[in-house]
């Protein structure tokens, strides 16, 4: 038989199972003659094995096996959407989603964007072994696959009939047939309406195989042996060809308990556990705290330092790594900054649109140079009129720009980091800096009409 072919995968998959089971009855029966002392209980234990060794036997032989695993194959399915994550007694469907070309290309982050699905599991835990034979690839090819190609070549290789064979077919493609979709009371139900007193009744599912890869994804930026090394290097502030990835504010959800094979095989072998991203919006800390004793907010104390801090310190450590000038290079460094450029506009918006402390930059102990004054405090254009024609301008505009590259460069200065007028060009003409201002004044344009 061909060892790249799936029927001496199937064989070969049946003697393992036949092996293992032989080792635990011999395991146990060795235990229990080592505790007997009589010979004709010992003689009657070692009958018994023989016994049992015949029946496995028996059972493992690939027409008989294959025979209870196709009628098996009905307690469990192959799903990508699974019911018992919602609740670990519901009766419900599962659903296996296979996207068509035109929900692929959609743009959203769901099921259908997985190039490789993990096909999750769902039912008896005792027929998991069924699911590993349809499932498991061989030489880039799967029995389930191979049979949704109405492949049965692999099959018929131990069928006596072609009776035979199509049966153990159906039995195993049923895995993934769903002919009666039913809710239950215990899973989520939500009424969508669908025009007048009509209404759908839609059960959203967990992605349990979107929840696998995802828990991929970030296991291997934590824990593979290439993020190891990653780190290593940054701790000593080596050079490594590959980025580091982080997932911030990540929580966990535990199913199942100690039990977690009862909700899904992909549900045990994450051990229970799926990450989930934060979606939640940005944490801006509005702060009444004015910047009044400092000549601008790009001050080396201030707090956009603050609430810059770990982009920057991102930026610096990725600068003091990187050795190459590469497209991909270029493109990391610019998220770093256009990080640190959203944090300042989302400062100066919070500043912009306060109306109650509107003209702040009249106080007699405001130090703020006057282009800064006119960047924060806009509102004070509506009743100062040489303000409004300084603003109008705009070529306060250049000068905000000028400071802003300064205090990066300042920011990114270290004895083994050189920055200079070559950055400063770079920092002050970046695009999304104006886009931001552009933004901006858009939006007050409505307020200082």
């Amino acid at each position: 038989m061909d060892e790249s072919s799936l029927a001496w995968f199937i064989q070969h998959y049946i003697n393992q199972r036949r092996r293992a089971r032989l080792e635990i009855v011999e395991r146990e029966a060795a235990k229990k003659i080592a505790s007997l002392k009589s010979e004709a209980e010992i003689e009657r234990q070692r009958l018994k094995l023989m016994e049992e060794q015949a029946d496995i036997a028996e059972r493992y032989q690939p027409q008989a096996w294959l025979t209870d695993a196709a009628r098996r194959a009905a307690q469990i399915a192959l799903v990508t959407h699974a019911i018992k994550f919602t609740h670990s007694d519901a009766k419900g469907s599962n659903i296996y989603y296979e996207p068509d070309e035109q929900a692929m290309l959609t743009g959203y982050l769901s099921t259908a964007s997985l190039t490789r699905r993990n096909i999750d599991i769902s039912g008896n835990a005792a027929a998991l072994d069924v699911a590993k034979l349809l499932q498991t690839e061989h030489c880039g090819d799967s029995l389930i696959a191979a049979l949704q190609r109405n492949d049965d070549s692999a099959l018929r290789f131990f069928a006596r009939d072609d009776r035979q064979c199509a049966s153990w077919a159906q039995g195993f493609k049923s895995v993934l047939e769903n002919s009666a979709p039913a809710s239950h009371k215990r899973a989520k139900q939500v009424y969508f309406p669908v025009g007048e007193k009509r209404w759908h009744l839609l059960s959203p599912l967990f992605a349990t195989s979107l929840a696998h890869a995802v828990q991929q994804r970030i296991s291997d930026a934590r824990f593979s042996e290439e993020s190891k090394a990653i780190r290593e290097a940054l701790k000593a502030k080596k050079w490594h060809e590959k980025p580091r990835i982080f997932f911030n504010d990540t929580a966990v959800v535990n199913f199942g308990g100690t039990k977690p094979q009862n909700i899904s095989f992909l549900n045990s072998v994450r051990g229970g556990k799926a990450f989930l991203l934060s979606c939640a919006s940005p944490r801006w800390q509005s702060s009444r705290r004015l910047p009044l004793k400092q000549a601008s907010i790009f001050n080396r104390k201030g707090d956009i330092t603050y609430l810059t801090k770990t982009p920057v310190a991102q930026l610096k450590n990725y600068l003091l790594t990187v050795k190459t000038n590469t497209a991909r290079d270029r493109q990391q460094i610019n998220l770093y900054i256009d990080t640190i450029i959203d944090i300042i506009f989302n400062y100066v918006v919070i500043l912009q649109n306060d109306e109650e402390i509107a003209g702040w930059t009249r106080r007699e102990d405001c130090c703020l140079k006057r282009a800064c004054q006119l960047w924060l405090d806009p509102r004070r254009a509506l009743s100062d009129e040489a303000f409004r024609q300084e603003r109008e301008a705009k070529a306060w505009k250049d000068s905000i720009a000028w400071d802003f590259a300064y205090w990066l460069n300042a920011q990114l200065k270290d004895e083994q980091l050189t920055v200079g007028e070559a950055e400063h060009r770079e920092w002050r003409t970046k695009p999304l800096f104006k886009a931001r201002m552009r933004e901006c004044e858009k939006m007050l344009r409505e307020v200082l009409a």
